[in-house]
């Protein structure tokens, strides 16, 4: 019974790690822009879907190209939708912002259907480790370990860099937010 509850333990704090990734980049959004992105979900389950069939073509080197597809995705939609909602009511980046969420939903089913995909981790991620009563997986630990490292790096990274300092201005000052702290003149 305690092997079974520990073993749960650790698949849940994957995919609560999971969850905060996704946070995180809720708060930044938030924080810097003042948007209210419902659809910042939408993009991390197409993100998902677009690495599945980046395996399923081309083999798993080609994930890497899933994050840089869809961060394109979400440059062009800030670019076309978002922007116009910087300085207006949150309510209405909510809409609009739920709107792209429910089209990117819908998009997603249309492709690839309403049942969720299979998806097998890589050869070097196959097997499991045990400790102790505690049976996870070697890709649950790595996304664990990827998770935290992220959590890591953007934590230090906003505190030691000279740009992480400039969060609360940037959202203030709209000029501040366009330009780097280590390049910009006229901050």
């Amino acid at each position: 019974m305690l092997d079974i509850l520990l073993s749960q333990t650790a698949s849940g704090l994957v995919l609560g790690g999971l969850y905060v990734l996704i946070a995180i980049g809720l708060s930044i959004i938030f924080g810097l822009l003042g948007i209210v992105n419902f659809a910042h979900g939408a993009f991390f389950t197409l993100g998902a879907y677009l690495a599945l069939t980046l395996v399923q073509l081309f083999g798993w080197p080609a994930v890497i190209l899933s994050p840089v597809i869809v961060g394109g995705i979400g440059m062009l939609a800030e670019r076309l939708l978002i922007r116009r909602l910087y300085d207006k009511e949150p309510l209405i980046s909510l809409i609009v912002t739920f709107a792209l969420a429910l089209l990117i939903e819908a998009t997603v089913r249309l492709i690839y259907g309403g049942i969720g995909q299979p998806f097998s981790p890589p050869p070097f991620m196959a097997g499991i480790f045990l400790w102790g009563p505690v049976l996870i997986t070697k890709y649950r630990a790595g996304v664990l370990v990827t998770q935290r490292s992220c959590c890591c790096c953007s934590g230090c990274s906003s505190r030691r860099r000279r740009s992480g300092g400039s969060c609360a201005p940037a959202r203030a000052t709209r000029r501040w937010s366009s330009c780097s702290a280590s390049t910009c003149r006229a901050c």
